[in-house]
């Protein structure tokens, strides 16, 4: 047991914002967001996005008078929201918000807008006819300025096993930070695997050895230093257990999953930026065939400036 003291900036905790279209995995993310908001003491804002597209046009607003304006749509919109709410026992307090737009703009607009501290998305909504994640949960990622939960799975009570994933990058910390705040009840597993040499995780972040010329177990006693260094350098209190292998990354995030993990968290660094926003391929992994929830923090969010919130943390070796 490693014990950690001092502490680190807290942010404003700004409300859990669920996004919904009714679908069946988004009726899944509007019941873990309820759980999250429940357990982390956060006010909630419910929204549905409407596109303006599905205004009839003149011609047509006689036969269908209930859809032929604006006004007429959005209370439609507005009592299935209060249905939803009603079904999965929201909070009074929650917000009910109905806009009109592109969906994942428009998410990402209203997440700016009221600061929120987490977006919650299910991972494919009503239309999606593949696996992996929808263009709505894909879009919002590229976008977000806070991290984003992406639900696939039944929601049967509060996370019990949570799984951190981190590289040595920017967003290492505020990956920490972010599990801390949503699933601190949970057994988390911090994994931090190399891989083959010449692409370790390790090269990331300035490491004091050369994967290329190293041995493994210097190289795995490097990774277990370092990861211990991040915990104390941005925790405080706890506890969790570190796994440090020289497995490739999705491999062992695999076999971690499989026995038992509910929830992925990892970071989803923007290498090339002059390509555009590309994501690691750890990340494209996950998103395009994991099957548990993910708990996702771009680069983005972790830029030198923006104080993750405090964590509470010591690790188990």
């Amino acid at each position: 047991m490693i014990s950690t003291a001092g502490e680190v900036g807290r942010s404003a905790p700004g409300p859990i914002l669920v996004a919904t279209d009714f679908s069946a995995d988004a009726d899944r993310a509007v019941a873990r967001a309820a759980l999250l908001a429940k357990t982390s003491g956060r006010s909630l804002v419910l929204l549905a996005v409407v596109h303006r597209e599905a205004l009839l046009p003149a011609w047509l607003e006689a036969s269908v008078p209930e859809l032929a304006s604006e006004d007429r749509l959005e209370r439609r919109v507005e009592s299935r929201l209060a249905e939803a709410a009603a079904r999965h026992a929201l909070p009074s307090t929650t917000r009910l918000v109905v806009r009109f737009g592109k969906p994942w703009e428009t998410i990402l607009a209203e997440a700016k807008r009221e600061g929120a501290s987490l977006l919650v998305l299910g991972a494919r909504g009503e239309r999606a006819s593949h696996a992996g994640v929808g263009s709505t949960a894909w879009r919002v990622l590229q976008g977000a300025d806070s991290p984003l939960l992406i639900v696939r799975g039944p929601v049967h009570g509060r996370y019990r096993r949570v799984l951190a994933a981190l590289d040595f990058d920017q967003a290492a910390a505020a990956v920490l930070s972010a599990v801390l705040h949503f699933a601190e009840e949970a057994e988390i597993l911090v994994l931090h695997a190399l891989g083959r040499p010449g692409l370790s995780l390790l090269s990331h972040g300035g490491a004091s050895l050369d994967p290329l010329a190293t041995e493994p177990a210097a190289l795995l006693g490097e990774a277990r230093s370092r990861l211990e260094a991040l915990v104390r350098e941005h925790a405080a209190g706890g506890s969790l257990e570190l796994r440090v292998c020289a497995a490739d990354p999705v491999e062992a995030a695999k076999r971690l999953i499989e026995e038992g993990c509910e929830l992925i968290a990892f970071g989803a660094p923007r290498r090339h930026p002059w390509i555009g926003a590309l994501l690691g391929s750890f990340a494209l992994a996950q998103l395009a065939e994991g099957s548990t929830d993910m708990l996702i923090v771009t680069t983005k969010q972790a830029e030198p400036g923006r104080s993750p919130p405090a964590a509470a943390i010591a690790a188990r070796a």
